[in-house]
């Protein structure tokens, strides 16, 4: 209801002002009466503090004044100067100070005490706010008396409450709680009327809003307690206060460096149960006292948080006998403090980033301890007493600097939660089969304990960044079977499909498959298509027998009436070692002949089920090469499911279908005078064009798993991805199983 400021311009406005203040009564009547007829004076006409003759008079105290200009015919009552003050802010500020300007406080509640009461000025600020400011109790029960509200805010969420106990107000405080003014409320920083009053060292008002059950433990918007803002403003005694009934006393974080201070406050929570005295710069000797004071005076302390202060070695704990839980990480230690294997009570024990190169064997007295955390040393052993720790639940061993760990783990027959990660542990020992969660991440593991599978709760396998090969099949048999939490990242598991690797779904899938010993993983059926005479039935019969002789390729049997062409399909039996699986893999090569009048014959055997193998001669020109493959390829994607849809039904079948695998094979590299770097430059390019043209035309990804180079009559071989890696007929066998056998896991 704030009006705009008029300033007084003219001579006449001036007088009234001027009138104003010396109190010259019957000259401001005068005035008005005088220009009463013309209408030209604007009674609401201000100072350049934005003061009326209304906001004057009530300044002043003179209630002679207000009387009379309370009755002019054009005044306004609320309006407000440049701080947005109106009439009765001022007389809130001032009513204390005299009868006369309570007299006026009186007068102007009478003439719109509700409305007026619920105007602020530029700070939000109530006339509730400003005699509360000020102390002034008497104004602040006349203003509830005449309907203002209990508790507004300024635009910082600040009510007066809040106002008064920072002031030290106590009757106000006691007025206002009275009147129910929330303790719970709190400003724009989380800062209720407690925290307030701690900052500011208000005893008495700490020790009133105690009383009336103010929260000692609340929290601000930044986790700051009031005794923290206490004892970082450094007001001792409004600290005891606060201490004083506290269950769990939170001192982190607050800048206690003096260690009387210390010895006092941790002294004086009686009783406190939970003590955290975390990132002090608490130094040994300070950490001392420390522990006199709670010995004396903290007899049912259970929780005591020493972390990230500056503790060496030299500390010794006296006898804690009701201490649960001890946090002493992040601090300067090379060794454990002198007196921790004697709380028999404990059940947590953090000593993390420190300093420690070993653990006493004495901590194994410790026989109820349920948690341990070592992490962040310099650990390269533990004592075989650990193993008496039967009740421990949690081990946290990461970030040390293990190359084994010690067989007497296996004895921890508690333990859930075990954490190894960033050492440099290269093998295992049998653990617990108790585990629930085991982290091993960033290590350098080349295989995993087979006993794991014994684990019949594990939940959680993380394995990250090693050099695992494989992993045993026997985890099917724990719980991750059903949670699919495994890990397996940054490992190259060369023993297990490439296809499968990369998908933890995937792999589990697989694994289930090996210990399960299905029939679709020992058999598999793989389609050799290309043009004819490019060497297709000589590579399968190699593939057959990878240790057949050139002279024994050569008196195979032959097809006298076709010159040795295949005609429709022969099907020939291979077979190699998978390691992952530990058995024998089946595979079933059908040899499609390549006369163009079978290819609309071999579309009926295709399925997405099957590995497509494409055969072509290396030492046909790339134009050449590129028409046949492309006829072979347009065959092949119109023989598989989705082909026969049309329009928007047959695109969204393609963007839901998997990539399709196909394996490309050139002959005869050592033919055509180019070498085999040459011979795999066009292999590659040659997969490159249908892995486009796929996309282009039919719409779909095309994933050449790999591209190989043979020589039926030299036998010699080669990857053409890594044309300097040792190659076999053997090996092109090995990756054809790989490939096949990661359709069965990755493709719908």
């Amino acid at each position: 209801m704030a009006t705009n400021i008029h300033l007084a311009t003219c001579s006449t406005e001036k007088a009234l002002l001027h009138y104003a203040e010396e109190g010259d009564v019957e000259g401001l009547k005068a005035l008005v009466e005088a220009n009463k007829e013309s209408g030209r004076l604007d009674l609401n006409a201000a100072d350049k503090s934005g003061r009326t003759i209304l906001h004057i008079a009530v300044e002043k105290g003179n209630i002679d004044m207000l009387a009379a200009i309370v009755k002019f015919d054009r005044i306004t009552l609320h309006a407000v100067d440049r701080k947005g003050r109106s009439a009765l802010h001022l007389s809130a500020l001032h009513a204390h100070e005299s009868d006369a300007h309570l007299q006026c406080l009186f007068l102007l509640l009478d003439l719109g005490g509700t409305v007026m009461a619920s105007l602020k000025d530029q700070e939000g600020w109530s006339a509730l706010h400003a005699a509360a400011s000020v102390g002034a109790s008497n104004t602040c029960r006349l203003l509830l008396q005449a309907g203002a509200p209990c508790s507004p805010c300024d635009h910082d969420g600040i009510n007066p409450l809040i106002v008064a106990a920072r002031r030290d107000h106590l009757q106000v405080v006691e007025l206002l709680l009275a009147h129910r003014s929330s303790l719970a409320h709190v400003d724009f920083d989380g800062w209720n009327a407690l925290t307030h009053a701690a900052a500011c060292g208000r005893d008495r008002v700490v020790s009133l809003l105690l009383e009336n059950l103010a929260d000692p433990s609340c929290q601000d918007l930044h986790n700051g307690t009031p005794l923290q803002h206490a004892v970082k403003n450094r007001h001792l005694t409004t600290a005891a206060l606060l201490i004083q009934g506290l269950c769990a006393v939170d001192l982190s974080d607050c800048g206690l460096h003096d260690e009387a201070w210390l010895f006092t406050l941790c002294s004086s929570c009686c009783a406190a149960s939970s003590l955290s005295l975390s990132r002090n710069a608490i130094d040994t000797l300070k950490a001392s006292s420390v522990l006199t004071a709670v010995e004396r005076s903290l007899p049912a302390l259970m929780v005591l948080d020493l972390s990230c202060n500056s503790i060496t070695d030299g500390l010794t704990f006296p006898s804690l006998t009701n201490l649960r839980r001890l946090d002493l990480s992040d601090n300067g230690l090379s060794a454990l403090p002198v007196g921790v294997e004697a709380m028999l009570s404990l059940v947590s024990l953090a000593v993390s980033k420190n300093k420690l190169q070993q653990v006493a064997p004495e901590l194994a007295r410790l026989v109820g301890l349920q948690r341990l955390d070592l992490s962040g040393n310099c650990l390269s052993s533990l004592p075989c007493s650990l193993s008496s720790l039967t009740a421990l639940v949690t081990l946290d061993l990461s970030h040390n600097e293990f190359d084994e760990l010690p067989a007497s783990l296996l004895g921890l027959c508690s333990l859930q939660v075990f954490d190894c990660s960033f050492n440099r542990l290269q093998r295992l020992p049998h653990l617990p089969t108790s585990l629930v969660s085991l982290n091993l991440d960033n290590n350098k593991l080349e295989e995993l304990d087979p006993q794991l599978g014994k684990a019949g709760h594990l939940e959680t396998l993380s394995v990250r960044n090693n050099q695992l090969a494989t992993i045993p099949p026997t985890l099917i048999a724990t719980s991750i079977r059903k949670s699919r939490d495994l890990r397996l990242d940054g490992n190259p598991l060369s023993a297990i499909p490439e296809n499968v690797r990369g998908d933890a779904d995937a792999t589990l899938g697989f694994l289930e498959d090996v210990c399960e010993g299905l029939e679709q993983v020992l058999f598999i059926r793989v389609m050799v298509m290309g043009e004819a005479a490019a060497g297709k039935t000589s590579l399968v019969r190699c593939l057959h027998d990878p240790d057949m002789s050139l002279k024994a390729l050569l008196r195979q049997p032959r097809l006298p009436d076709t010159g040795g062409s295949t005609l429709g399909v022969e099907a020939t039996r291979a077979e190699t070692r998978c390691h992952a699986l530990g058995t024998n893999v089946s595979l079933q090569f059908w040899d499609l002949a390549g006369q163009a009048c079978y290819l609309v014959g071999h579309s009926l055997l295709m399925s997405d089920r099957l590995l497509p193998v494409y055969v072509t001669d290396s030492t046909s020109d790339e134009a050449a090469a590129m028409q046949s493959a492309c006829r072979w390829l347009d065959t092949l994607m119109l023989a598989l499911p989705g082909a026969s849809l049309r329009g928007g039904e047959q695109e969204s079948s393609r963007s839901c279908q998997p990539a399709l695998s196909v394996v490309l094979i050139g002959t005869r590299v050592e033919a055509g005078g180019c070498d085999k770097i040459t011979a795999c430059q066009k292999l590659n390019s040659l997969a490159d064009m249908l892995v486009a043209r796929t996309k282009s035309l039919h719409g779909r990804v095309l994933s050449v798993k790999a591209v190989m180079g043979v020589s039926n009559s030299t036998r010699e071989c080669v990857d053409a991805r890594n044309p300097n890696a040792e190659f076999s007929f053997k090996l092109v066998l090995k990756k054809i199983a790989e490939v096949s056998i990661g359709i069965l896991y990755t493709d719908p």
